[in-house]
């Protein structure tokens, strides 16, 4: 690799991972990806670690809206810190009580009410297919 290509690259690194420090110490209850182009990904952070995914529009970094993620750290806030008595659906983004709770499919927990749509199920009943995680 080039000199001033391999210093990019670690500069690049070097700022993602800042910016991301920074979010996570705002946003306690959730787990920010940022992707190399900016595009923000996020998941409700249980444990420490990233949980499930929170279904919100694409949001890139550069136009971060720090009191839409305020509200949604706030709103995550018990699927994070009692997730053995609330999940986030990653369907239709509420915070519900466990016994709401149907099943999962890679990073995403879907609830009772949403299991019932169409694609959800479908998706649902492909997981549980062999080979479906290979």
């Amino acid at each position: 690799m080039k000199v001033i290509t391999k210093k990019i690259q670690e500069l690049r690194e070097k700022y993602e991972k800042d910016v991301k420090d920074l979010l996570m110490g705002k946003y306690p209850y959730l787990y920010f990806y940022i992707s190399p182009t900016g595009n923000i990904t996020v998941w409700v952070r249980r444990n420490g670690k990233d949980g499930a995914a929170i279904p919100i529009p694409s949001i890139n970094l550069y136009m971060f809206d720090e009191e839409f993620f305020d509200e949604l750290n706030q709103k995550i806030k018990p699927a994070s810190l009692e997730p053995d008595k609330y999940f986030q659906c990653s369907e239709c983004g509420e915070v519900k009580p466990i016994s709401e709770y149907f099943d999962f499919v890679m990073a995403s927990d879907y609830c009772l009410d949403c299991s019932r749509k169409n694609d959800v199920r479908k998706l649902i009943e492909e997981s549980k297919k062999n080979g479906f995680y290979d």
